[in-house]
């Protein structure tokens, strides 16, 4: 097989954006057949504490080249996400990490029509983002959910009608959270639930008997871990 054939039949792209690259647009539009056959794409740049224009800029637009995927991920700072993400037919799989969003992201987010995997990991959105909300009619897709290590968010919201297809879910070490959503108990086809790593607060809350076992009670897989103990200081 010839390097055009390669290039050409290359289905996982990985991008670091280590350096603003120059004539992107260009670059993009030359390799623009070769992108639309790209299902799985992951974008980073390394440096999670730096928020730079040209990245969110140039990244966003290698996103909306790949109209293609079901998979990607997006592991830097960026402020909000390419706009084109509504129209993929194929997005199913989206994995965010300390991306550092805006608020109404969230919005943005739970508008994706096909969306079936949602995994968000350490500092998704802003850091003055206290509170998680999946509102009405929200992810009308999704069937897992995975939240990990978002350590700033304090209160977290279910509201009734969202998320109605999710079947399995997942939480674990987000030290700020001492307590469940109440909406979870809206969760009707929620089959598979895992909790680890939390405060023992919570984990002392939703046990049988406890106060917010009436949350959990009607999933019929409930694995619940070993709680996170801060260490001394």
């Amino acid at each position: 097989m010839t390097a055009h054939e390669l290039i050409t039949n290359l289905l996982k792209l990985q991008i670091r954006l280590s350096i603003p690259l120059e004539n992107l647009e260009q670059i993009l539009k030359s390799i623009g057949n070769t992108l639309n056959h790209i299902w799985s794409l992951l974008v980073y740049n390394g440096y999670y504490s730096v928020r730079n224009t040209s990245y969110e800029e140039q990244g966003n637009q290698i996103v909306s080249s790949c109209c293609r995927i079901y998979k990607l991920k997006l592991d830097w700072p960026i402020a909000e996400l390419a706009k084109e993400l509504h129209n993929y037919p194929n997005h199913t799989k989206l994995e965010l990490c300390s991306c550092s969003l805006k608020d109404d992201q969230m919005g943005i987010l739970e508008k994706l029509p096909n969306l079936t995997t949602l995994l968000l990991i350490s500092e998704v959105f802003e850091e003055n983002t206290k509170i998680l909300v999946f509102s009405k009619g929200g992810f009308p897709s999704l069937q897992f959910l995975s939240v990990f290590r978002m350590d700033k968010i304090s209160e977290w919201r279910v509201e009734e009608g969202a998320m109605p297809s999710l079947w399995r879910l997942r939480i674990g070490f987000c030290s700020g959270l001492t307590t469940l959503s109440d909406g979870l108990t809206y969760l009707t086809n929620l089959k598979d639930l895992t909790i680890f790593g939390m405060p023992r607060e919570l984990h002392s809350r939703i046990q049988e008997d406890e106060e917010d076992f009436y949350k959990i009670q009607h999933v019929p897989s409930v694995v619940i871990g070993e709680p996170y103990d801060p260490p001394m200081q």
